[in-house]
């Protein structure tokens, strides 16, 4: 097919591996944001008793943060 001139350029073999990365990735992001806005949402319905749940809603925070941030980070690597 080379020879014909139907493909310009080589398959590249890494493709399979980029599209995965993107799938993950933007798994992780969707998943971190839905993490942190729920948690918001949480914390404004139950502000009367935001000294109890501080505990939990910092774990969520955090762990919504760190998977947006680990996906920025999967996308900048594999890049």
């Amino acid at each position: 097919m080379l020879e014909k001139g139907f493909l310009r350029e080589k398959p590249k073999p890494g493709a399979k591996r980029n599209r995965t990365t993107s799938i993950v990735s933007n798994t992780m992001l969707y998943l971190g944001v839905i993490i942190l806005i729920t948690s918001l949402i949480y914390m404004i319905v139950n502000i009367n008793r935001a000294e109890a749940i501080l505990g939990i809603w910092i774990i969520f925070m955090m762990s919504g943060l760190f998977l947006v941030v680990v996906s920025h980070l999967v996308k900048w690597i594999f890049k």
